[in-house]
């Protein structure tokens, strides 16, 4: 037997929302994909190396900073 009207608009009326916080997900996740993506990695390594120089402490030998 056949969905009555009332029932089918009820399952359409659930979908709206769902399809509408699918589409949200959706362009969320591509606008943090383009964040992480624009990660510079020279940038970050450089960084670690300045930041283990200015940890060592004490006399150095002279052929390391």
């Amino acid at each position: 037997m056949p969905d009555s009207p009332a029932v089918n608009m009820g399952k359409q009326s659930r979908r709206l929302p769902l399809s509408c916080c699918c589409l949200l997900l959706l362009a969320c996740s591509m606008c943090f994909t383009q964040v992480v993506a624009g990660f510079d990695y020279d940038d970050a390594l450089g960084k670690t190396f300045l930041f283990f120089e200015a940890q060592r402490s004490g006399k150095l030998p002279a052929n390391q900073r």
